[in-house]
C-alpha cells in the first residue's frame, strides 16, 4: 500500500489535504478506512490532483491485487480530479471503492479512469436510514476502450447517494453489476437512479503515454527500471524538477485530457 490512513474512532482523523502524487505500482494506492467499524472517524479530508498509474503491476505479493483508493466512513470529505490510468491485469480490482458503515457529505467527482479491468467504481453499502447521506458522484470519467469485466459494481444498495453526469465507454464486458446481477447501461441507470450520464467514447490527447515514453521524453533510457533508479537518486544537489511528481503528473494529465469532453 502507497499510504494507508488509521482512525479508530469517531473524528480521530482531520483536515488531511493528499494532493498531487504520483503513485506507481504496488497494490494499493490509498487506503482511507482502517480500521475498525466506528462511525465518521475521517473528517474534512481533499484528496485531489493525484495520479495512480498502473496499481498491481508487479504483483508484489501474488494476491492479484490492483485497488486505487478506498474511502470509509468519511465526513466532509471530497475525492476530485484524481487518475487512475492502466490497471488491466486483474479483476480484483477497483479505483474508488466508497465502503464502511457511514458517509455523510461526501464528493466523489471529476476523476478520469482509464483501463482498469473490474470495478472503475465500486460502491459497497450495506447501511439502511441515514447511515450514508449526502453521497454525490459527479462528473467522472470512467473508459475502457480494451474491454472490461464491467465498469461499475454496487454490493448492498446506493441509499444516500446521487449519481449525475458521469460518463462511461467499454468495448466489451459489463456495464454495471449490482449485487452480482450483471446490468446493461439503461438498466444501470433504472437501478441507481442516475441522471445526466452518458455511454460513449472520448477522444483522449495522448493515451499511449507511459512511464516509459515519459523517460524517453528526457532523453533516458526509455524503462520503468531507468525510472526507479533515477527518482531514487534524487537528493539534495542532484535534484531535477522533472523527476518530480508534479512534473510527471502533468504529462499523464495533458496525454489523457479529453479532446471531446
Amino acid at each position: 500500500m502507497a499510504v494507508k490512513f488509521r482512525s479508530d474512532g469517531t473524528g480521530h482523523s482531520q483536515r488531511v489535504a493528499i494532493d498531487n502524487n504520483f503513485v506507481y505500482d504496488g497494490e494499493f494506492g490509498f487506503g482511507i478506512g482502517g480500521n475498525t467499524p466506528d462511525p465518521g472517524r475521517f473528517v474534512d479530508y481533499t484528496v485531489s490532483e493525484n495520479v495512480l498509474y498502473h496499481i498491481g503491476k508487479s504483483n508484489p505479493t501474488n494476491r492479484n491485487l490492483a485497488r486505487g483508493i478506498d474511502i470509509q466512513d468519511h465526513v466532509n470529505s471530497v475525492f476530485r480530479r484524481n487518475y487512475f490510468i492502466r490497471m488491466p491485469e486483474y479483476g480484483n480490482s477497483y479505483g474508488i471503492h466508497l465502503n464502511g458503515g457511514t458517509q455523510s457529505n461526501v464528493r466523489v467527482e471529476d476523476n478520469f479512469m482509464y483501463n482498469i479491468q473490474a470495478n472503475s467504481l465500486l460502491i459497497s453499502n450495506n447501511s439502511s436510514g441515514t447511515a450514508w447521506n449526502s453521497v454525490a458522484i459527479l462528473r467522472n470519467l470512467i473508459q475502457n476502450p480494451f474491454g472490461a469485466l464491467r465498469l461499475t459494481q454496487v454490493n448492498g444498495n446506493t441509499n444516500g447517494v446521487t449519481l449525475s453526469n458521469n460518463r462511461y465507454y467499454r468495448t466489451s464486458g459489463t456495464m454495471a453489476q449490482v449485487n452480482y446481477n450483471n446490468l446493461s447501461y439503461q438498466q444501470w441507470l433504472a437501478q441507481t437512479g442516475e441522471t445526466g450520464s452518458q455511454f460513449g467514447a472520448v477522444t483522449l490527447r495522448d493515451p499511449n503515454r507511459t512511464l516509459e515514453t515519459y523517460m524517453q521524453s528526457l532523453s533516458r533510457p526509455a524503462t520503468t527500471d531507468e525510472f526507479l533508479t533515477s527518482i531514487r537518486a534524487q537528493r539534495k544537489g542532484n535534484w531535477s524538477t522533472r523527476l518530480t511528481a508534479a512534473a510527471i503528473n502533468a504529462y499523464f494529465k495533458e496525454g489523457y485530457s479529453p479532446l471531446n469532453p
